[in-house]
């Protein structure tokens, strides 16, 4: 069995400052396919895999050690022979400048800037085994936008909120798992992040590419995404919390909690309190917004106590999964904050409508 291992980049505060990956690579802006070694070295992975056949170590008729072969193998970094996979006899482990070279190939297809690479572990797997993530942000700042919270009355001007498109690439040196390369929006003011709907599974190997047209057609479902992304969020940024009985049973729907009482859970408390507390929550103005960056921030800063179990969580495990619910029902609940809304709207007067006058009236005029 692997043991979990904390890496040494862990960091154990309650809430982060910067982006969460800040502690974890190292910025690449402008190096491209022909300085892979530097990226390798700046981002810490220059290391390699290697795959090992496992033995059992018994003592012989004679009294000597036989190592006795299992048919298994095991995949190794050869820096500090850490295990970090079982393996079979015919699977090819992906090596950390293949993942690189094949990330940078995708962007450069669809126009991406690589701005951002690096690794973490992450200790808290369902099979009790560090997973050790390789991944690369690139920039998309065509599918930036920016919606508007507050609209322009008696010359105030108008509050914004900033959300930037980017591509999130990612592998782990896990036996049965192919490296990915998914849409996602960091918003600005809280340094957070929403992963959008689509995966791409990337199936690459350092010597057969996928055809530049079904990278194409992958980016095409990214596109889409995040442009419809950016109506769904002006929209839910022109949508009040009216009623705080929609929030709490919108968080209790992220955050099932089993108190009978009606109680949030922990975690839906701390993204309650974050619509006022996180930062640039003033821009947002308690709309249905607000809610979605909110469970967005508590995952990606608060949830948790070690920075990179947290980052796992986000991207690829509960935090993930708990974001993508969240964009996907928040619209029912901003929908029926409305409906409360104009229900509870006082009824206009009634306006009284003028009879035809009469022939008597006209001969008496």
């Amino acid at each position: 069995m692997i043991t979990t291992e904390i890496d040494d980049d862990v960091q154990e505060t309650k809430a982060l400052e910067g982006y969460p990956w800040d502690r974890f690579g190292a910025d690449i802006t402008g190096l491209g396919k022909d300085q892979i070694g530097e990226i390798l070295t700046r981002c810490k992975l220059d290391w390699r895999v290697e795959k090992h056949e496992t033995f059992v170590n018994l003592t012989g008729p004679d009294g000597q050690p036989v190592a006795i072969p299992t048919k298994n193998f095991v995949l190794i970094r050869q820096k500090d022979n850490k295990i970090l996979t079982d393996a079979t006899a015919s699977w090819r482990p992906t090596q950390n400048e293949d993942a690189i070279d094949y990330f940078l190939h995708f962007s450069g297809v669809v126009g991406a800037k690589p701005h951002w690479a690096g690794t973490y572990v992450n200790g808290l797997t369902e099979k009790n085994q560090s997973e050790t993530y390789i991944y690369l942000i690139a920039d998309l700042p065509e599918y930036d936008f920016t919606v508007t919270t507050m609209p322009v009355k008696n010359g105030k001007k108008a509050l914004t909120d900033r959300w930037t498109a980017h591509i999130l690439f990612s592998m782990t040196h896990v036996y049965g798992k192919k490296m990915t390369a998914r849409p996602m929006l960091i918003r600005k003011a809280s340094k957070s992040t929403i992963i959008l709907d689509g995966t791409s599974k990337i199936d690459a190997r350092a010597d057969q590419y996928p055809l530049e047209a079904s990278i194409i057609k992958d980016f095409g479902e990214f596109k889409t995404l995040f442009k419809s992304a950016a109506i769904r969020f002006e929209a839910l940024a022109s949508s009040r919390i009216t009623v705080e009985r929609n929030i709490r049973e919108f968080l209790k729907e992220i955050f099932p909690s089993t108190d009978k009482g009606g109680m949030l859970s922990r975690q839906g408390q701390q993204a309650l309190n974050a619509i006022d507390e996180m930062p640039g929550s003033d821009r947002l103005s308690n709309t249905w917004l607000s809610a979605l960056a909110a469970v967005s921030y508590v995952h990606d800063h608060v949830v948790g106590y070690q920075a990179n179990t947290r980052m796992a969580s986000s991207w690829h495990g509960d935090g993930g999964k708990r974001k993508a619910a969240a964009l996907k029902v928040i619209m029912k609940h901003a929908t029926a904050s409305k409906e409360e809304k104009e229900e509870a709207a006082p009824a206009p007067a009634a306006q009284s409508v003028p009879k035809p006058a009469s022939k008597k009236d006209k001969k008496a005029a």
